[in-house]
């Protein structure tokens, strides 16, 4: 169906509803209840849990991701912190 054929079908214009396609206006549930009447469809709402199950397995790979992050950031720490008892002691030496 061209853009011609559903603004007649609304009763609206063919640009108003390339402004639609293109995602240049927000329509509101009117609008979208003329599309749906326009295109023979039903116009369903409804609300679904935003967050995903939690399965065991995904669980499990959080665990291991937070396991694996705290030790290469306790790793990163020792690092720095024996490169400077390295240079504290090296220093000590050549003032001797």
């Amino acid at each position: 169906m061209s853009q011609g054929e559903l603004a007649q079908r609304m009763g609206t214009t063919q640009s108003a509803i390339a402004r639609l396609e293109a995602g240049g206006t927000y329509p509101n549930f009117q609008t979208l209840e003329r599309v749906g009447g326009a295109l023979r469809a039903e116009l369903v709402v409804e609300f679904r849990d935003a967050a995903p199950p939690v399965t065991r397995a995904s669980a499990a790979a959080n665990r291991v991701r937070r396991v694996v992050g705290a030790r290469s950031r306790t790793f990163g720490k020792r690092a720095l912190g024996t490169r400077a008892k390295m240079k504290r002691v090296s220093k000590k030496r050549k003032a001797s």
